[in-house]
């Protein structure tokens, strides 16, 4: 996966940057939970201060735009994988 930053602005009253990523893939859309960990090593901070705010993918393209938050003191619950909170509900059963 790769991407491009097409605008980076930052908030000092949120204590955040605001960003907007194209950004180009092989197979599905990439999850919330697959994003806020790459972003997290590329943007040099912890995945529980990255916040995707949305993801819109482009028809008939590999490719699309994403919408984040990268946060200085708040701290966001970690994405969940979908799959995974259902296997966790079967055992829990």
């Amino acid at each position: 996966m790769q991407y491009d930053k097409i605008s980076e602005k930052a908030n000092p009253l949120f204590k955040r940057k605001e960003i907007v990523l194209n950004m180009t893939y092989d197979g599905p859309t990439p999850s919330k939970v697959a994003l806020q960990q790459l972003l997290a090593k590329d943007f040099k901070t912890e995945p529980n201060k990255i916040e995707i705010s949305k993801i819109i993918s482009f028809d008939g393209k590999s490719s699309g735009k994403v919408w984040l938050k990268v946060w200085e003191v708040k701290e966001i619950e970690l994405y969940k994988d979908k799959n995974a909170s259902k296997e966790e509900k079967k055992e829990g059963e």
